[in-house]
């Protein structure tokens, strides 16, 4: 873009806008109730926006609490199932935290291992077979199963 270039389309249409907006606020007839109205709104908005950060910050501290407990639970019955799980709830938090790509993956990590903790089979016990049912059948793979 040159330097001394002239006004460009969206330079004039955003100062008519802007313009426009003055008006219409300042209005010496109506001006000042369309002022307070847009107040109320964003005082309106402000609270509505605090309180479900309130409520969503209560729910995940709950939820945590839970979590937390339900790892200790864990971690009393089978610790390595309870080291899993405590491994997948911080992968989990941390993509509440982080965002984007990164809290993405950490989220896939955290609730697979989450996952993997609460289920009812041991660690270690699982098994894939040739029909990928988890357990390997002899007769579907042509030999016996590994022991």
């Amino acid at each position: 873009m040159a330097r001394n270039s002239p006004p460009s389309l969206m330079f004039f249409l955003g100062s008519a806008g802007l313009g426009a907006a003055l008006m219409y606020f300042y209005d010496p007839d109506a001006g000042r109730l369309r002022r307070a109205l847009l107040n109320e709104r964003y005082a309106n908005t402000v609270r509505r926006i605090e309180e479900a950060r309130r409520i969503t910050l209560r729910d995940v501290s709950t939820r945590a609490h839970g979590l937390a407990d339900e790892t200790r639970r864990l971690v009393k019955e089978d610790p390595a199932r309870g080291l899993v799980g405590g491994l997948g709830a911080l992968f989990a938090f941390a993509a509440m935290l982080r965002g984007g790509i990164r809290g993405l993956l950490f989220g896939a990590i955290g609730s697979s291992l989450l996952a993997r903790a609460v289920k009812t089979r041991p660690l270690g016990s699982e098994r894939v077979g040739a029909d990928g049912t988890g357990e390997a059948r002899p007769e579907a793979i042509g030999q016996s199963p590994m022991h």
